[in-house]
Order: structure tokens, then C-alpha cells, then sequence
């Protein structure tokens, strides 16, 4: 198996948020929400590696690729919002 890029990014990501469950004693909810945002980045960085494929197109298949964008900033404010609401520290880190 050939290491890439991403198995990197996803390594860090895992890292940092285990730590962070760790260190602020979490319960299993915690841990659950983190293994959402794992997945969530493992979403958006295969979505960001797709609109860059898109954008060197002469004529972009998918044409909505533009609001990709848009859509994450929304939901990670939205996330990010909701975490501190509930006090979900690990997944906010995330």
C-alpha cells in the first residue's frame, strides 16, 4: 500500500482528537461525536479533492462544485456552534 497525503491528515486529525477526549475525560457520547467529525473530514477532503478535479475542467461536469465551498463554511460554523453549545470540546477541536 502506497502512504498518500491524506493518511497523514486523517492520522493527525484522529490524534488530535482522541487527546483531546482524553484529556477532558470524556464519556462515550464524546467519543461518538468525534468519530462523526473523523468521518465528516474524511467527507470534506475527498469533496475538496474533488472540486479542485472539477475546477481544471475546461467544461465542469458537475457545475453546482462551486457552492462545495459555501456549503462547508456553513456547516462548520453550524457544527461548531452546536459543539459548544452541548459542550462536546473534543468534536469541537475536530
Amino acid at each position: 500500500m502506497t502512504f498518500r497525503t491524506w493518511h497523514l491528515e486523517t492520522a493527525v486529525v484522529a490524534a488530535t482528537l482522541a487527546a483531546v477526549a482524553i484529556a477532558t475525560r470524556s464519556g462515550p457520547v464524546e467519543w461518538l461525536g468525534s468519530l462523526a467529525v473523523l468521518a465528516s473530514f474524511g467527507h470534506a477532503s475527498i469533496s475538496s479533492r474533488l472540486t479542485e478535479r472539477e475546477e481544471t475542467r475546461e467544461r465542469p461536469e458537475v457545475e453546482c462544485y462551486r457552492w462545495a465551498a459555501r456549503h462547508w463554511i456553513a456547516k462548520e460554523f453550524l457544527w461548531a456552534c452546536y459543539f459548544v453549545a452541548h459542550h462536546s470540546y473534543a468534536a469541537l477541536v475536530g
